[in-house]
């Protein structure tokens, strides 16, 4: 795993950045906060909160991949052409409720 995609997704989840890490490795590392107290690394699951973090990051793509597809469509559901397109009608409703699942999480 990255350590600076780790620090940033740690500095989330505390809600404070005053911190720096040290250690290479997942299950032995020490974080030193700015007031001089440090921790070890099996107080917070690194790998969890980083999985996490990339989850949400996933999201994001995959909402703007859907609204792309919206987009990209949005002329062929025209009140003239949308008799001819059923099936992309209810593909576009399919993206649309995804986007409401995603974003609700």
């Amino acid at each position: 795993m990255d350590k600076r995609i780790l620090t940033i997704a740690l500095a989330k989840h505390l809600d404070r950045g005053d911190f720096s890490l040290s250690g290479n490795d997942v299950d032995s590392y020490t974080l030193h906060f700015a007031d001089g107290t440090t921790t070890q690394g099996t107080d917070y699951d690194l790998a969890a909160i980083y999985d996490a973090e990339e989850s949400v990051q996933n999201k994001g793509k995959r909402i703007t991949e859907l609204k792309r597809l919206l987009a990209e469509t949005d002329y062929v559901v025209l009140s003239d052409y949308d008799q001819d397109k059923p099936e992309l009608k209810a593909q576009r409703q399919a993206w649309r409720q995804e986007i409401r699942t995603l974003e609700a999480v």
